[in-house]
């Protein structure tokens, strides 16, 4: 998938620097004298082009996390001003005469400038998206442990022949466990409550490991408690 995004940004630069080319030849054999005003078009051109034709490599963190403003992709962001820029800079270098350099100036200053705003404000939502994503990713990842690993108390008890109903609250737990929100939120009332069920998950793999049958049923009830009290507590929060 890497290599697929590799050649396309690579194929995108290629593109772009024969655009760059056909526009320099344009100028340099359409346009007469150059004056400070075309000079400093030509500059905010140059730049223009090296802009948005590397934002596809900054712009995707992941294929599902892309760089946004206000909905519109920054890719997006990146063609609108390129072609503002490219279109101001014509218009000064072919008016270069009359239009003044300060307002030559101002105007595509004024462009670029509010294109790195945005395109700050847009990659630094993508990475916070970007980190909320991998965190969630990791909080699901820990609840599906959990699943497995009472799942796995119940086969290893089952083996040994244990009471049925010790292997029925498992298995009540196991269901619990599975359709519980996997999501805190990071609310400190939840993780406080989150670490008292790792705790007593902790003790009661080591009462399983010990065929301790009553620690285990008293470790089930508690951990069926804290999933309904953190269900409430998150009931409490949304």
């Amino acid at each position: 998938m890497k290599n697929i995004g590799g050649k396309t940004n690579n194929i995108i630069c290629i593109i772009g620097f024969l655009l760059f080319i056909v526009y320099a030849v344009a100028i340099y054999l359409f346009s007469g004298l150059y004056t400070p005003g075309a000079v400093v078009s030509l500059v905010f051109a140059v730049i223009a082009f090296l802009l948005t034709f590397l934002m596809p490599r900054f712009a995707v963190e992941r294929p599902d996390i892309e760089a946004v403003f206000f909905g519109i992709p920054m890719i997006g962001f990146a063609v609108y001003y390129f072609f503002a820029e490219i279109f101001v800079s014509v218009v000064c270098i072919w008016l270069q005469k009359i239009i003044p350099f300060k307002i030559s100036l101002f105007i595509q200053l004024v462009l670029l400038v509010l294109f790195l705003i945005i395109t700050i404000v847009s990659f630094t939502a993508q990475r916070a998206s970007a980190s909320a994503s991998a965190e969630r990713h990791q909080t699901a990842m820990t609840w599906a442990v959990q699943t497995v690993d009472i799942q796995s108390l119940i086969d290893e008890n089952r083996m040994r022949g244990a009471d049925p109903n010790l292997l029925h609250a498992l298995e009540h737990l196991n269901d619990t466990v599975k359709y519980s929100d996997a999501f805190g939120r990071n609310n400190p009332a939840i993780m406080e409550v989150e670490q008292r069920i790792g705790g007593k998950m902790g003790e009661l793999r080591d009462a399983s490991s010990r065929g301790d049958t009553v620690t285990m049923t008293r470790a089930i009830q508690e951990l069926e408690n804290l999933y309904m009290e953190r269900r409430r507590k998150l009931m409490l929060i949304k």
